[in-house]
């Protein structure tokens, strides 16, 4: 089992053909003042492997202080690939600075750092 794809963005959705469409990719986040909530932005974290349970652990993290924490369990039952969407509303951003995004699948990780900045 692997991830083969570690994304965050404004949005991402299944569309009707079921193709996962994702708008507004981002490495930033800007704002006037802090402390301060994100209204909203989605993680995607796409793997391959055999078929079984899974378990997806999201954590967003600064300065070593976990901002969030998301457990979801996978049931992969077909097809090569699978897509975990987690919706996160209002996260808190308490300074700027940086937020570091981590998905772990099993022994699996992938991480991505958002830079928050005021403006």
């Amino acid at each position: 089992m692997k991830i083969v794809a570690f994304l965050i963005a404004d949005r991402i959705y299944k569309a009707q053909n079921g193709k996962i469409n994702i708008e507004g990719l981002f490495g930033r986040i800007n704002s006037k003042s802090f402390p301060a909530l994100h209204k909203q932005l989605y993680v995607l974290t796409a793997f391959e492997g055999p078929n079984g349970e899974y378990d997806h652990i999201l954590t967003i993290t600064q300065d070593d202080s976990v901002v969030a924490e998301i457990h979801t369990k996978v049931n992969k039952n077909s097809g090569v690939s699978w897509n975990v969407v987690n919706e996160i509303n209002g996260l808190p951003l308490a300074i700027p600075g940086k937020y570091i995004f981590e998905a772990k699948i099993n022994s699996q990780e992938a991480r991505q750092v958002i830079e928050v900045n005021k403006i």
